[in-house]
Formats: structure tokens, sequence, C-alpha cells
């Protein structure tokens, strides 16, 4: 069973963004295909109509949303938050927050996409996005390539299908 990662250290930056417009995270995509099992943010203030999605590109800088789970409120500073999100190799994490502000830092990374339109982490939402260079965001996902029970010979694919329509 290998270790999944996604995203960029959740640590404490020197800047922060507003949030109110979903967020995909440029560095470090996903690794491996399976599940991820938690989402580490580090807040500048608290997030409060917090959503966490898996994303993958469809063309340019265009994003479907393979799996998302609604949280709620997620506190300032470090939090490791619970998840059960469907990712493959190539994947991006992201998020969505109605309030509050993330940690970045404004240069030196791959930089993150937004879109200010809506709340994009659900599932098969299709959006396009505007790359926000060199920035690092404080969002990453951690995770395994096993399935949980009644998908272990199924491909995350099909699992996040599986989990869109309420089959699982």
């Amino acid at each position: 069973m290998a270790a999944i990662d996604i995203g960029t250290p959740a640590i404490d930056r020197p800047a922060y963004c507003s949030v109110g417009n979903t967020l995909i995270n440029v560095g470090n995509p996903a690794n491996d295909s399976g599940f991820i099992k938690e989402i580490q943010t580090f807040a500048h203030l608290e997030l409060n109509g917090c959503y966490f999605g898996i994303f993958y590109n469809i063309g340019g800088l265009n994003f479907k949303c393979r799996s998302a789970v609604e949280i709620g409120i997620v506190a300032a500073g470090y939090v490791a938050t619970p998840v059960n999100l469907a990712v493959v190799t190539g994947d991006y994490v992201g998020m969505y927050a109605a309030g509050g502000a993330m940690d970045r830092h404004d240069s030196g990374g791959d930089g993150y996409w937004y879109d200010e339109s809506v709340n994009n982490c659900v599932v098969d939402n299709e959006s396009a996005y505007v790359l926000s260079s060199s920035k690092i965001l404080s969002l990453e996902g951690s995770g395994a390539e096993l399935a949980p029970p009644g998908l272990e010979n199924k491909s995350a694919n099909i699992a996040a299908k599986m989990m869109a329509t309420g089959v699982l």
C-alpha cells in the first residue's frame, strides 16, 4: 500500500489570500491513485462554508471535480481534517470557503488556479480557472492506494463515480 501525497505543505506562511472562490493547488499533483484520507490546511482566519475537492484537468485551464466533501467550519491555524476522497495520479487538491483566509507565500511556488464565480467543489462540476502564478498555498492531502471496503478491486475513477451516485 503506497502513500499518496497531493498539494503543498500546510504551514504558517508570510501572506494570505481571501477566500470566497474555488482554489486549486498547482503544486505537487497526486503521486498515485486511491483515496485521500486527510486534508491539511493552515488558515490565516477561520474558514466557514468550507468544502474540499479533488480536481483534474480537462483541457487548457478547465478543470472538473472528481470527488468532494462539505466540511463546514475549519479553525484558523493548522488543521488536519479526515476525508475520504477518490484521487487519480496527476489530480490536484482544491477548496472553497465562503469566508476566511488561507495562508500562502507570494513567491517560489507553482501557484494556484482560482475561479471566483461559484463553489466548484461539486462532483462532475466543470469550470474555467485563472492561474495565480508563483504562489504557494497551505493546502495538502495524504492518503493511500487502499480502497474502502467493497472497492478493493475497483479503480479510483470507478470508485469516485460510485460515491457520486450514492452507491457507496
